[in-house]
């Protein structure tokens, strides 16, 4: 991850991998710098376990709660207080 990444912001991120290795790696490098009020949405989060068991457990460590998404892919949303 170049130096401009690790040290900027985001409003919004989009973690697209099914596996659970990307997305564990992608929601542990990525939530921490996500803005207050910001958005990280996991594509496949019901469609496949290891994108499911990734996001679980990543939500059961920091206390949050994923919001489910009522579409094809079956993506849910992390909102960052």
């Amino acid at each position: 991850m170049t130096r401009e990444l690790r040290f900027g912001r985001y409003a919004f991120v989009h973690l697209d991998a099914d596996l659970y290795s990307p997305i564990i790696k992608g929601l542990e490098i990525f939530y921490p710098l996500m803005s207050s009020g910001g958005f990280l949405l996991v594509h496949d989060y019901n469609a496949w376990p290891g994108a499911r068991d990734a996001v679980e457990e990543f939500c059961a460590l920091q206390g949050i709660v994923p919001v489910p998404m009522l579409e094809k892919s079956e993506s849910c949303v992390l909102l960052k207080p």
